[in-house]
């Protein structure tokens, strides 16, 4: 929240000056709550936690894993609600009806705009008080949500749905790309992220432009040539930047294929993949065949959406993150072209910006020929 990144009331606000008592919702604030750490298969750091918090109005009834960033963003400043202990209520309530919990936070964020600017009334939200930093009444919705009970069923199906019941112009309130919620980091402050968020086959995803935004920003990522970039303006040369996206997001999908953990690739140099690799399986693999390993599994994905209609026009930005700046507190960006960024990489890696369609000789150059046979010509 303190430098931007992380959104205030529906995407409105940015930055501790929008909410001054964002920093209750540190993660060091549930120390008190920890029981034990526990880790992914062999990772020796351990970074997750289980807690238990059996006290108060918010109590859960036994161990549930710590709250993670999204979550607490989702539950917590996006709705301006400042209670660790109703997001950590919130949490386990999602965590044992099997939901998401940025779909969640972002369906509760709709449904208050929407209560505050009456397009509902509380008498539509079975006598809720929808107002922002409301923890009951977000607890509250949350379980109604997941037993699609009363109102809660009309925000159970997602955004798309809930718009369609809704209606009245509440779109504008929707905060999602084709009905799914965004992950809370602010595109306005990340283009390589932002185009990540309309760019790639599963739309919104969050985990997949770390590495593009270090080349961007001049991180290096490795010694290997087939690895180095021009220099480009973070926040400019949106026409040029194609084939460095092209890069940086084919290294982090075979990344992600090879089962490595993402927080490698935050803000630190990832290490050499390729001869990782190369150990494990004997393969002789090096980085032009890693590289094209990514562009391959990037394609399969993007050619399965085309053979479904799935066309780039379908997917972009809400108008809010495209045309109201960050505010207040936050650092002012400029302005980002995200279609021209897109475009520069559809066209780097032999996809009509159109259709969406994968360029045939594309197809045969990755072997993905005989794959792709059903796509339309």
């Amino acid at each position: 929240v303190s430098i931007g990144d992380s959104p205030v009331k529906n995407w409105r606000l940015s930055g501790t000056a929008a909410m001054p008592t964002a920093s209750n919702l540190d993660s060091g604030n549930m120390d008190k709550y920890k029981k034990s750490s526990y880790a992914c298969q062999a990772c020796p750091i351990r970074c997750g936690a289980i807690i238990e918090q059996g006290q108060g109005r918010f109590a859960i009834a036994g161990e549930m894993h710590r709250p993670e960033y999204e979550s607490l963003a989702a539950l917590g400043n996006l709705l301006v609600n400042d209670n660790l202990e109703s997001i950590i209520k919130a949490n386990d309530i999602c965590n044992r009806y099997g939901i998401d919990t940025i779909s969640t936070g972002t369906a509760i964020a709709y449904a208050m705009e929407c209560y505050e600017n009456g397009l509902i009334t509380r008498a539509d939200v079975d006598g809720l008080e929808l107002t922002w930093g409301n923890a009951d009444a977000i607890v509250a919705l949350t379980e109604k949500i997941a037993q699609r009970d009363g109102f809660g069923a009309v925000l159970a199906d997602g955004l798309a749905k809930a718009v369609e019941r809704i209606g009245r112009g509440s779109e504008k309130f929707a905060m999602a790309i084709r009905g799914k919620g965004i992950a809370f980091h602010d595109p306005r402050m990340s283009p390589a992220g932002g185009t990540a968020f309309i760019s790639d086959a599963n739309p919104s995803h969050h985990m997949n432009s770390q590495i593009a935004g270090m080349l961007e920003n001049g991180t290096p990522i490795g010694s290997d040539p087939v690895l180095q970039v021009p220099k480009l303006d973070p926040f400019g040369d949106f026409d040029k930047k194609g084939p460095m996206y092209a890069l940086g997001y084919a290294y982090q999908q075979l990344f992600d294929d090879a089962g490595m953990c993402a927080l490698y690739t935050v803000n630190t140099q990832p290490p050499d993949l390729a001869e990782l690799i190369s150990c494990v399986t004997g393969w002789d693999f090096n980085w032009e065949e890693e590289l094209k390993a990514g562009r391959r599994v990037l394609t399969l994905r993007q050619a399965f959406n085309a053979r479904e209609g799935l066309t780039p026009d379908q997917i972009d930005l809400p108008e809010r993150l495209k045309t109201e700046p960050l505010k207040p507190g936050a650092v002012p960006f400029p302005k980002i072209d995200f279609h021209a960024l897109r475009q520069g990489y559809f066209k780097a890696m032999g996809w009509d910006i159109k259709t969406g369609i994968p360029a045939r000789p594309v197809l045969v150059e990755l072997g993905l020929d005989e794959l792709t046979k059903d796509l339309p010509a």
